[in-house]
């Protein structure tokens, strides 16, 4: 009996054996179904599902195909039913007409071989020649990705170095250098995810772009040099990793008067005051989502013509370094919702309109912020575009407008307005410092006090500086102390502002970065009823804190720099009328808790210097 059981099991054990040998035989046939030797104008293929014909080689099977050599001028065309994997191992693909890698069907993964350079080039416009190509863009050349089949007669080329009518996903740890000179560079009509790898992509109009569908990004490196978007999502835009370096458009270099000189009303998204992505539009964005765009992580680099970070809904950063440069755009601009969060969040805008926009409700939880900007900061409810008109049509505008800051440590250098809601401005958190407009039709804040909206402060540590024209101070719906103190003279650039309590304490100090005349400040460290003294060069002043808001003088219109003459009164009305933007009433707006007349004693008043 024992022995017919070692038998059994013995047998037991060879079948076992011979069905892994069998699947490990099986495995390994299908690891690769072919090798595609390129060869000057022709090809070779050595196994199955492939096949050849004059300078196009065709896969018609699902399966895994390596693909080396050099194809001068032709075509590697994917016609398959099921999963595809392209293992690009040394291989160079050129068409000078149309695509280079062309799918037409199947489901395909572009893995690049661990240690080799590829290289995939539809057309042969030279880089610098490709700027006219993307400039004439509102003179005829078109993106036919999102053509119609049946209408167009064709099956959907694009022109585009790699182009498929499905979704396309990018792997290995390889290189591969795209060169769309006749339109993109890498189109997914119904989606693109790249999971790793060095790709650098250079297009005469958009870099990575998807059609109709999402653009998924989880590492690797992308440098993309982009005539029109550098990415661009039809629907959403996910990013949790990488490192990435986009130019779009002419970079940061070209100016809203090049632009209108180039294509002048043609140039939607910069002079007809919508807005919008107008088909008829030349957009020159570096990232774009048709959805929603949302970022976890990686690295940036962006020079744009356009806004830099876009999207027609929300947009969510919540980790990533960022480093933006918009010539003729916003840095971060949204049609919905905004948030930006995440501790390790960092965004540096040197360059732009506007920094960070929603056209809904603009959320601030953390991160390290620093924005340059030629109109407003940060801006709720759409404001104005590049050319400075005010966007007022329905698609740019949701109705809702709210800027909510609760945390993250935030500058900005603003020639408009340094922080603006056309609804409700809300502080509950953070260290915020406003570097404002130097002229009197702005102010360092700007809420949306002519629609009802209001401006409070309940914690963090604020300085707005700025001109006194327009200046704009935290109401009493607060639960923070603050003041406004508009100084009879111009504070030159340069000079220290410093403020103490009645021991000589130091709370805040700061060296002003350009002219202003107006100090918004508010603390943790304000005191009901304390007294504090704001001394900015030789000029000082006092003020008590009489009030949760003391505003010493947000009734006045006093001109720009120097020009607001402090009142000898103030008022304690708490529907104070602040002439603003909108010429609306504060509701709630603070007492003036200042010094009176200026007189010759620093220790209780004002004095002009």
């Amino acid at each position: 009996m024992k022995k017919i059981r070692l038998v059994l099991l013995a047998l037991a054990l060879s079948a076992i054996c011979l069905l892994a040998a069998c699947s490990s035989t099986t495995a390994a046939s299908a690891a690769v179904n072919a090798t595609i030797t390129l060869s000057g104008d022709t090809a070779a293929v050595s196994g199955s599902g492939a096949a050849v014909s004059g300078s196009t080689v065709t896969v018609t099977s699902a399966g895994t195909y390596t693909v080396t050599g050099n194809l001068n001028d032709g075509q590697l065309v994917v016609d398959a039913s099921g999963d595809v994997t392209l293992l690009l191992s040394g291989a160079s693909l050129t068409n000078t007409a149309d695509d280079a890698i062309h799918v037409k069907s199947g489901t395909v993964t572009i893995q690049l071989a661990d240690g080799t350079e590829n290289t995939v080039t539809s057309g042969t416009v030279s880089a610098a020649s490709a700027t006219e190509t993307a400039a004439g863009a509102a003179a005829g050349t078109t993106d036919t990705a999102a053509s119609d089949d049946a209408a167009s007669g064709t099956d959907d080329a694009s022109g585009a170095a790699i182009f498929s009518k499905e979704a396309l996903t990018f792997t290995g740890t390889g290189s591969l250098t795209v060169n769309g000179s006749i339109n993109n560079g890498i189109a997914g009509k119904t989606g693109v995810t790249i999971q790793s790898g060095t790709i650098t992509v250079t297009a005469a109009n958009d870099g990575v772009k998807s059609s109709a569908g999402a653009i998924t990004i989880a590492d690797g490196t992308l440098t993309v040099t982009a005539q029109g978007d550098g990415i661009s999502a039809g629907t959403d835009l996910t990013v949790t990793g990488g490192t990435f370096n986009i130019t779009s458009g002419d970079g940061s270099e070209t100016t809203l008067s090049d632009l209108q000189a180039q294509g002048g009303m043609q140039f939607g998204d910069f002079f007809n005051g919508s807005d919008t992505d107008s088909a008829d539009d030349v957009s020159m964005k570096a990232m774009k989502a048709g959805s929603s765009l949302k970022i976890t992580g990686g690295t940036f680099a962006i020079q744009s013509t356009d806004h830099a970070i876009h999207s027609t809904g929300t947009i969510d950063i919540t980790g990533g370094t960022f480093s933006i440069a918009s010539s003729a755009g916003k840095g971060i601009s949204g049609h919905g919702n905004v948030t930006i969060d995440g501790e390790t969040t960092g965004i540096t805008i040197t360059q732009s309109t506007e920094g960070i926009e929603s056209k809904a409700i603009l959320t601030i939880n953390n991160g390290t912020i620093d924005i340059t900007a030629t109109d407003d900061g940060l801006n709720a409810g759409g404001g104005s575009t590049g050319s400075g008109q005010t966007s007022t049509t329905a698609a740019a505008d949701s109705g809702t407008h709210e800027l909510i800051i609760n945390g993250g440590t935030l500058t900005i250098d603003a020639s408009g307005d340094g922080i603006d809601s056309n609804g409700d401005l809300t502080v509950n958190g953070g260290t915020i410092l406003v570097n404002g407009p130097t002229n009197s039709g702005n102010g360092a804040l700007d809420s949306g006090a002519e629609n009802g909206g209001t401006i409070s402060v309940n914690g963090g540590t604020v300085l707005a500086l700025g001109a006194s024209g327009m200046a704009e101070g935290f109401d009493t719906r607060s639960t923070q102390y603050s003041f406004l103190y508009n100084f009879s003279s111009t504070i030159a650039a340069g000079t220290e502002i410093t403020i103490t309590d009645a021991s000589g304490k130091q709370l805040y100090s700061y060296t002003t970065a350009k002219d202003c005349s107006s100090i918004e400040f508010s603390s943790a460290d304000l005191a009901e009823g304390a007294a504090y003294t704001i001394t900015a060069g030789s000029q000082t002043a006092t003020v008590t804190m009489s009030a949760i808001a003391v505003n010493s003088a947000s009734t006045g219109m006093g001109g720009g720099m120097g020009g607001g003459q402090m009142p000898s009164g103030g008022s304690s009305d708490p529907g104070q009328t602040r002439p603003g933007k909108g010429g609306g009433t504060r509701p709630g707006q603070g007492t003036d808790g200042s010094s009176g007349t200026p007189s010759s004693s620093a220790a209780t008043t004002a004095k002009a210097a």
